[in-house]
């Protein structure tokens, strides 16, 4: 007979919370990255571009130096929203060809780089998720089909058909835990490569910046000052 997880502690929950945390805190970073735009594009006195002549290399470092101060702003900006519209990980994502399902992904693909810890994380807290469920994840979806499978059959006992229903509802007890941790362990490397990237792009933001006012306002050396030297001794002898 299963083991009854009504009464558990639903561990789904707290991965829950913690993921909406972390979009939180990417809204803040979010709301930084558009305020150090406003300054960038402040200090990118675009007016003084029209002083330049066409002929002078000035005029084309600053148009380089404006796009590469943009272009940081509008990366800041992408960036942290990378992480507020990312897509949903389901128990599909880490399924492989010993479930009878296709497989999402391969050795070496972009997905396979994030993935593959997410699914090493899973494994290593299996027991605390799933593992009064099934052992491994394939098994869990594959359970989970199989259950769903019996479930329509239209020769089901009464009995056995609850018997299905109540093993369906443990294993979407066990994945719906693991989809959320899934999902806040895929949030936290983004979370985690965003700040990195941020940081990057605000100084790259803030050379293009330096660069364009250098270059909109050449250093002019001052003007000259003529002293004269006029002796009050008489003339004469």
């Amino acid at each position: 007979m299963a083991p009854d997880t009504r009464d558990g502690p639903d561990v789904g929950s707290g991965y829950a919370a913690q993921l909406e945390t972390l979009r939180s805190a990417a809204k803040w970073l979010l709301a930084a990255a558009a305020g150090v735009g406003a300054l960038l594009v402040a200090g990118l006195q675009l007016t003084g571009i029209g002083r330049l002549p066409l002929d002078s290399w000035r005029l084309y470092a600053a148009l380089g130096a404006a796009a590469v101060a943009l272009s940081a702003i509008g990366y800041m900006i992408k960036a942290a929203s990378t992480v507020l519209t990312q897509e949903w990980l389901t128990l599909a994502d880490f399924t492989d060809e010993a479930t009878g399902l296709p497989g999402p992904w391969g050795k070496g693909s972009r997905a396979s780089a994030y993935l593959r810890p997410i699914e090493d994380y899973l494994m290593g807290s299996r027991h605390e998720l799933f593992g009064y469920a099934a052992p491994t994840l394939a098994e869990l979806h594959r359970d989970l089909h199989k259950s769903h499978e019996a479930m329509w059959r239209a020769d089901l006992e009464v009995a056995a058909r609850q018997q299905a229903a109540e093993r369906s509802r443990e294993l979407r007890k066990a994945t719906r835990d693991v989809v959320q941790a899934a999902n806040y362990y895929y949030v936290l490397q983004l979370f985690k490569a965003l700040r990195v990237r941020m940081a990057w792009a605000a100084v790259i933001g803030v050379v293009g910046v330096a660069v364009f006012a250098y270059v909109v306002n050449p250093h002019q050396d001052p003007t000259p000052i003529e002293v004269r030297i006029v002796s009050s001794r008489p003339s004469g002898p």
